[in-house]
């Protein structure tokens, strides 16, 4: 009786508690809680106290009750208390900061190693200070072994880190994206090469965003190709392109000048990386830390990059049921590399990115995305990111899709917007192996910058090294050439890329043109074949019939 006693008198004070004070509940529940002060006899008289009726009379005599039980332990009060307790919050090993008690900083909460395989996410507006956390982050699993992967599209991760982790022995590779060469055609040993063709080029309808009329071409020609030479490249694939023929009209047509325009774009571009028969074996690459430098690619060339990087990484790794964290791939601004505007159309697949996210984990592979936006990566992306690290928001959808996401009240929506506002240094943290978010206030952190010439020499070291894994493979059939080498002597003699044959197709003005001339049979098409006496049947016969380039066709001879 006692005890049911305590429990109504103690819910009658939480009731009359709230609709006296106007506090929120979670701030009043906490506030007594943290006092200890839920069954004290002494105070639920006090509130039941029938002969208190002024409003802030009450208000004033709680408070001061509240804070003089509470005394120090309440110097600090935020709504996202208590946070996790010391002995859990200590149990992992990457440091991200001091969780904030009741009583300001006080305990050192670390992520534990397995959890990192569930990916995590760092959002915050520009200048905040996320990327200095991700490298904060990465250095530490660096320095315990793992090998790491930056992807450093902003010139921002290789001084911090090669100024950090640049000597010893497992010194990062800096590889600049202009000395890569990767053969995107030469997947895994242990794995047929015509289901890794199929794959490739199911990939290219989320980069080059094909249509699947353009993907079935690559692929049927791809096919053909490896029929006859097993070491094709994407030269040849466009070489050989110029040789299909089709009707002029028609959905052929249509999907031959898509795939060109994006193969041609993308030789010209990245030729010096992809062009080639002969590439890196990225596989030689898992086992040591990397920083991949991007910088100067636009949006569509970043999301190729590191999508060709990611699906060798998937067939090469194995799937595992109890996964150990074997890498981990830092990946800067990325909502450049996936976003809502690349999210699956009603003729593509599903774009490669969410299945990254699902299936890297059982591969022992773990991300880490920083971004400013991260209201505009895709939902499935999001549901997969188990850690969160979040700074103050900047604009309502930002703080919309966190408070959703983080299942927020209002009070901790409040208090989240004005994070951060006096250089605090305070984020919201979600992990794993804890289900409410809590706060924690970062440490001071400071890097040593690699100097320029430092830089040089990382690059230097890293080509060498290169040069050892690159594979060894002979052409069997005589095609152009596609090596270093000869690559180097086209550019002394004044062209630097590869050259291809010029299309023997009519443009759609041109065929527009000789359609409307045939369907006016014997009539002259234009003042100028008047002159020459050339009728239209005689034109369209003539053009049709041709097949040398195109400007030929509109100048038949006498």
């Amino acid at each position: 009786m006692a005890f049911l006693k305590g429990m109504r008198r103690s819910e009658s004070f939480m009731k009359k508690g709230r609709t006296a004070m106007g506090i929120h509940d979670d701030y009043f529940e906490k506030l007594v809680r943290l006092a200890g002060m839920e069954d004290d006899p002494l105070f639920n008289e006090f509130v039941n106290n029938p002969l208190l009726r002024d409003k802030e009379e009450w208000r004033n005599r709680a408070l001061r009750m509240l804070k003089a039980e509470v005394g120090e332990r309440v110097r600090d009060y935020h709504p996202f208390l208590p946070g996790p307790p010391p002995e859990r919050a200590g149990a992992g090993s990457v440091a991200i900061g001091f969780v904030v008690t009741a009583i300001g900083p006080e305990f050192l909460y670390c992520l534990a190693r397995p959890d990192m395989t569930q990916h995590a996410l760092i959002a915050g507006p520009t200048g905040c200070g996320k990327t200095t956390l991700g490298l904060h982050l990465t250095i530490q699993l660096h320095e315990m072994g793992v090998p790491v992967w930056w992807f450093d599209t902003e010139d921002e991760v290789a001084p911090v880190a090669l100024g950090r982790c640049g000597s010893g022995e497992r010194a990062p590779l800096f590889i600049v994206h202009e000395d890569w060469r990767q053969s995107i055609f030469g997947g895994p040993k242990n794995l047929d090469p015509l289901q890794y063709i199929t794959r490739e080029t199911s990939l290219w309808r989320e980069t080059d965003h094909l249509r699947d009329g353009s993907v079935n071409l690559a692929r049927d020609i791809c096919f053909r190709l490896f029929r006859q030479n097993p070491h094709f490249t994407l030269g040849d694939v466009y070489d050989e392109l110029q040789r299909v023929k089709f009707r002029l009209r028609g959905r052929a047509a249509e999907y031959w000048e898509t795939l060109v325009n994006r193969l041609g774009e993308k030789l010209a571009c990245l030729g010096n990386v992809y062009d080639v028969a002969a590439g890196h074996d990225l596989s030689r690459l898992l086992e040591q830390s990397v920083i991949w430098q991007l910088r100067g690619l636009s949006d569509d060339h970043l999301a190729w990059c590191f999508n060709h990087i990611l699906l060798p990484v998937s067939m090469c790794r194995s799937v595992h049921y109890d996964p150990a964290l074997l890498n981990v791939f830092y990946i800067d601004e990325a909502a450049r590399v996936c976003s809502i505007q690349r999210e699956t159309r009603t003729d593509t697949g599903e774009p490669f990115m969410y299945d990254m996210a699902r299936t890297l984990r059982k591969r022992g592979v773990g991300l880490i995305l920083c971004t400013q936006t991260p209201h505009l990566l895709p939902k499935p992306l999001l549901s997969n990111l188990g850690n969160r690290v979040i700074f103050r928001p900047t604009d309502g959808h930002y703080l919309r899709l966190i408070s959703d996401s983080l299942v927020l009240s209002g009070e901790q929506q409040e208090s989240l917007a004005r994070l951060g506002k006096h250089g605090s240094r305070r984020v919201i943290v979600r992990s794993v192996r804890e289900s409410k978010p809590f706060m924690v206030q970062l440490p001071e952190i400071s890097f040593r910058l690699a100097t320029p010439l430092e830089l040089a020499r990382h690059r230097e070291r890293s080509r060498a090294f290169l040069e050892t894994i690159r594979e060894k493979v002979e052409r069997p059939v005589p095609g152009p050439p596609v090596d270093d080498s000869a690559r180097a002597e086209g550019e002394k003699a004044g062209s630097g890329q590869r050259e291809h044959p010029e299309p023997q197709r009519l443009s759609k003005d041109e065929m527009d043109y000789v359609e409307n001339v045939a369907k006016q049979l014997f009539l002259t098409a234009t003042v100028r074949d008047k002159r020459l006496n050339v009728s239209a049947g005689v034109f369209f016969s003539y053009a049709v019939q041709f097949t040398t380039p195109r400007r030929r066709c509109f100048f038949p001879a006498a």
